[in-house]
């Protein structure tokens, strides 16, 4: 039985194609926009522009189509608002864009929220957030609010 050897040929055309397929991949990525946009904005002024600010529980996620738009709508229990409605629960769409913050169910979030006409609310890069009970910008945005 003869020792079969591979084909040097055939392995260096196939690491070729791999190293261009690699090459041609497209690097722009707009979240890494959002990340350096978000990370660099003041909380005073994100918290001046947005409509909604708060922390709240994520409840429930429904998608939601019609004939000319497609959104999430996510249910709230409202933890903590600063600016905008101080309902107990909050029901709102989100036109998802991309860079947008991506909801799940049982998230304790931190909310900036931005009105997006009748379609609803958009959170393209902005400072929204997963929130913990210690976070320190939500001090800070309660102190804003006593402001306001």
């Amino acid at each position: 039985m003869r020792n079969a050897k591979p084909d040097t040929r055939h392995l260096c055309g196939v690491a070729l194609l791999a190293v261009i397929g690699i090459a041609t991949v497209p690097t722009t990525s707009f979240a890494s926009e959002c990340v350096t946009l978000e990370s660099s904005t003041p909380v005073l002024d994100e918290f001046r522009r947005a409509a909604l600010v708060f922390v709240g529980h994520v409840e429930s996620i429904d998608v939601v189509t019609g004939p000319e738009s497609f959104r999430y709508r996510v249910r709230f229990r409202m933890i903590e608002a600063f600016k905008g409605s101080k309902a107990r629960t909050q029901t709102l769409d989100f036109v998802p864009i991309v860079g947008s913050f991506v909801f799940e169910k049982e998230q304790r979030v931190l909310v900036y929220a931005y009105a997006a006409g009748r379609e609803g609310y958009v959170t393209h890069c902005t400072r929204t957030r997963l929130s913990g009970p210690a976070d320190e910008e939500v001090s800070r945005l309660r102190q804003l609010a006593k402001r306001e």
